[in-house]
């Protein structure tokens, strides 16, 4: 739901923004470039969404986000638990905001799209590699690992 929101929401912000709304983004973007800390980075990307949300000038899609704002607060710490690589929370983000200081509403959904597809691969690669290695052996017969997992 996450992904479908944002995507509309850069869409919609491509057609609405102001150039103070691109200003905001742009800012948002270059300071997640130069953080590596995560818990730093994640309210960034946060900020990113505001912005984003502001710029679509939607009263309802920002009611939300101030619903996530305090959700954010109270599970920050899971969240920083997850396999996250710094580097890649902002990737793309900066042709997003150009896609939307340019108007190009299809192009700025699209780009959002790939970059939540590409954290949710990501994500369940690093889930599957954890899997993977928690997953109990035992020797067989013939000396060879065996996994139990169906």
């Amino acid at each position: 739901a996450s992904r479908i929101l944002a995507c509309e929401l850069a869409s919609i912000a491509a057609k609405r923004r102001t150039d103070s709304d691109v200003t905001a983004l742009r800012s948002t973007v270059e300071a997640m470039r130069h953080e590596n800390n995560l818990s730093k980075l994640l309210w960034l990307d946060f900020d990113f969404h505001w912005a984003l949300t502001t710029a679509a000038q939607n009263v309802v899609p920002l009611l939300f986000m101030n619903s996530v704002r305090g959700l954010l607060k109270k599970y920050l710490h899971l969240l920083e638990r997850l396999w996250v690589s710094p580097g890649t929370i902002s990737a793309g983000y900066e042709h997003v905001v150009d896609a939307i200081g340019r108007g190009e509403s299809n192009r700025a959904r699209a780009l959002l799209e790939w970059i939540w597809l590409g954290r949710e691969q990501r994500f369940a690669e690093a889930l599957e590699t954890q899997a993977e290695r928690a997953s109990p052996t035992t020797q067989a017969a013939s000396g060879h690992a065996v996994s139990l997992r169906k």
